[in-house]
Parts: C-alpha cells; sequence; structure tokens
C-alpha cells in the first residue's frame, strides 16, 4: 500500500512539474551550449576594438599567489597589449588599471574571461526568455548572434562556440585556448 501513496504522489509530482516547465527556445539552449564551452577553458585570447582601437588581451582564470608568494586566492586576471590589466579576486576585490571600458565586469565579458561571461551566458540561458538568435558575420565569416539585453554573443552555427562579443559599442573576437602547465605558471605569478 505504502507503495503505491509514494507512486501516485511521484507521479503526481512529475505531472505538476511538467505542466508548468515551458521547453527552452533555441536561442536559450544556444545560449547554454556556449556557456558549456567557455566553462571547459580556463585561457581566452581576444582582439578587442574599443573607441577606434584595438586591444589584445589575454584572460586568464587560475590561483594567484598573495602576499606571502603562496597560491592563496582564486580568481580571473585580464592582460590588455596596452599595459591596462583588471583582476577580480573571488574575494570579491577588483583591482583595474587601463581599461577599455567603465566596468570592468564589462570589460571582462567582452575579453571572453570565461569565468565572468560563462555564467552569465548560463544564467541568462536558464531565466531569460528574451534571449533572441540571429544570424550575422564575423570577419567575413557567417555566425549565429545570441542577442540577450545589451550583450550579443557571437557563435558558430553548429556548434555554438563563442567568437566573439558585443557589449555597449564594444566588440571583440575570441579564441578559446588550451593552458599549457608553463604558461599557467607565468600567468598566476603574474
Amino acid at each position: 500500500m505504502s507503495l503505491l501513496v509514494v507512486g501516485a504522489v511521484g507521479a503526481s509530482a512529475f505531472g505538476l512539474q511538467a505542466a508548468g516547465l515551458h521547453a527552452p527556445s533555441p536561442a536559450n539552449r544556444a545560449a547554454a551550449r556556449a556557456a558549456s564551452w567557455l566553462s571547459g577553458y580556463r585561457y581566452v585570447t581576444s582582439e578587442v576594438e574599443a573607441h577606434g582601437r584595438t586591444l589584445r588581451g589575454r584572460c586568464f582564470h587560475g590561483w594567484f599567489d598573495g602576499d606571502r608568494g603562496r597560491r592563496e586566492e582564486r580568481g580571473t586576471l585580464l592582460l590588455l597589449s596596452n599595459g591596462g590589466s583588471i583582476r577580480v579576486l573571488r574575494s570579491g576585490r577588483i583591482l583595474s588599471a587601463g581599461s577599455f571600458m567603465p566596468s570592468a565586469i564589462g570589460a571582462l565579458e567582452v575579453a571572453g574571461c570565461t569565468d565572468v561571461l560563462g555564467p552569465r551566458l548560463a544564467t541568462l540561458a536558464e531565466f531569460d526568455a528574451g534571449i533572441r538568435a540571429r544570424p550575422a558575420w564575423l570577419a567575413g565569416r557567417r555566425v549565429v548572434g545570441l542577442h540577450a539585453r545589451h550583450l550579443l554573443v557571437l557563435v558558430t552555427p553548429r556548434t555554438d562556440r563563442p567568437l566573439g562579443v558585443l557589449l555597449h559599442g564594444v566588440k571583440s573576437r575570441l579564441q578559446l585556448r588550451r593552458l599549457t602547465p608553463s604558461l599557467s605558471r607565468r600567468l598566476q605569478s603574474g
């Protein structure tokens, strides 16, 4: 008897859940896949076009040396070709110099920093039913533009791998890269 009651309660709960949830749109699924791509990488390089000039960026997510020279804090570091940098640590500290945008987080998103842009895309994919997918072009190549609020993420048509970002008139081209051990050591001590 108790198994029957448990089964009936479980079936009715599943039915209520299914009735209340809508299938995600193709654009939301594409945004989720793009976020998944970003979660698989800790290093990205970018070319950012801001205010008529092009900057190169390198963004890394990992552990950083603290005051005593040992790995103390996890965070994200963006290094720019103009000598600027932005470091966001899990403690909430943001250290920024020479950024191309007023918002440090916006600059990290445009540069494709995986631990900043990825969670933002994942949140939008889950909670924003207003994401739209439209044909777009990047460097003469047909891509898909995922529009969400002020953010446009350009992805490949078949795999939804992120290729670029446009936010508040600043645009970038991204290259997700595997992190080698020697590069990781150099970035973490920098």
